[in-house]
């Protein structure tokens, strides 16, 4: 099996949602409305992974990123942020951070270093993953990681 990443459209919402609800994370910030890009992943045409990405100021936020229980242990999630470095180094980006409370030890061995959240929430006050984050009240309980942008 070979896994194509491209850019999501509109379209693809139904499926990007129903990707993250499988894997039972957050989805009411989810939009691909103004200066967001999802990179979508598919398998003979099936959406296997997703990952969203926002924009700041020489920084990028990754949010939203899930691979399909059944699909996992392919390596995809490396094709999948070896996609969107390249495109957050195509945008300027230096640095890259993330919101994730229980894959830790994935990003840590991914380079990613723990932040505190308002950290993240500086350095990227327009992403709608921290405006939404500011407006419910749950910044101050996140659990935020930063890294170098890998070239």
């Amino acid at each position: 099996m070979t896994l194509t990443v491209r850019r999501a459209t509109s379209s693809d919402l139904p499926a990007i949602l129903a990707l993250l609800e499988r894997a039972e994370m957050y989805t009411t910030s989810v939009t691909l409305a103004g200066d967001v890009t999802y990179l979508l992943g598919e398998v003979e045409g099936r959406p296997a992974a997703v990952l969203g990405l926002e924009y700041g100021e020489g920084a990028g936020l990754l949010r939203s990123f899930t691979v399909h229980p059944d699909d996992r242990g392919r390596g995809w999630s490396g094709r999948m942020l070896a996609e969107a470095y390249a495109l957050l180094r195509a945008r300027g980006c230096r640095e890259v951070f993330l919101f994730s409370a229980d894959e830790g030890a994935f990003w840590a061995h991914q380079g990613y270093q723990p932040v505190p959240p308002q950290e993240l929430a500086r350095r990227l006050p327009q992403a709608p993953q921290v405006q939404h984050a500011l407006a419910t009240g749950w910044l101050t309980g996140a659990l935020a990681w930063h890294a170098p942008l890998p070239q």
